[in-house]
């Protein structure tokens, strides 16, 4: 049957196709161009290959967003696909932060666009055409040059980045989870996975991943430059009343439609 065959139907409800969609696993990359001497940058996971001859990928990023429109103006973007343990630096990108190329160290090659030096992989790219579709812009692109190293991707998931190797450390987020359950002065400084890293002495990547998990659960707030601080909510007698690890969070975690 075609199309004009069929009956037009409405739209699905936007909030119900988010919930759908964020089911759909997908890698995880950051877009990158410089014009004018600003580099910018921004999280996306809708990029895609689109040809083997002559190499092609798509990319898709908002329309409203100061990257998107760099990239028209420039011509040229890099694709910096991120590995396992670089959930924080996506989050980095995600952000309206005034400087989200603070503390990355970048490399250039034949585009002069900023790369990520230690990406999993480095696509550059010569805008081919750019098409807006609703919120969106489309860009067609060739590539130009492509090196990746070893290592595993950083994937998308429900809303959330994470690992398709690995699940949550339990070790680690027993010891995340108690170290801020102890913590007895809520106006301390803000906590970061970094600090809680050395504090602990485990994998920075399983702590971040912990303080993701112990977000989600309410316990904890998170701060656009990277820190999380203790739900201003959470009081003494909330210690004593949150809900046991184990079989109750993962039923939260597990929850349709908890994002």
């Amino acid at each position: 049957m075609s199309i004009s065959d069929t009956k037009v139907r409405e739209s699905v409800d936007p909030v119900a196709f988010r919930r759908v969609i964020s089911h759909f696993t997908s890698g995880v990359a950051v877009i990158t161009t410089q014009h004018a001497g600003t580099k910018f940058g921004v999280t996306a996971s809708a990029v895609s290959s689109l040809s083997m001859d002559p190499p092609m990928l798509l990319v898709c990023l908002n329309r409203q967003l100061a990257t998107t429109d760099a990239l028209s103006d420039a011509g040229v973007f890099a694709v910096n696909v991120l590995g396992e343990k670089q959930a924080e630096l996506a989050v980095q990108f995600a952000t309206r932060h005034p400087d989200k190329f603070r503390d990355v160290e970048l490399m250039t090659r034949e585009l002069d666009v900023p790369l990520i030096s230690d990406a999993l992989a480095q696509i550059e790219c010569t805008i081919v055409s750019r098409t807006d579709v609703a919120t969106h812009a489309v860009f067609m692109a060739e590539v130009k040059t492509a090196e990746a190293g070893t290592g595993d991707p950083l994937g998308y998931f429900r809303g959330q980045f994470g690992s398709f190797t690995r699940a949550l450390d339990e070790s680690v987020y027993e010891s995340v989870r108690e170290s801020i359950l102890a913590r007895q002065d809520y106006t301390a400084e803000p906590i970061t996975a970094a600090n809680m890293a050395l504090e602990l002495g485990v994998d920075r990547s399983s702590v971040y991943h912990a303080l993701q998990q112990l977000r989600s659960e309410g316990l904890l707030l998170a701060d656009p430059d990277g820190t999380y601080l203790i739900a201003s909510q959470l009081t003494a007698t909330d210690k004593l009343t949150l809900p046991p690890t184990g079989n109750a969070r993962n039923a939260s975690r597990n929850e349709p439609g908890r994002r």
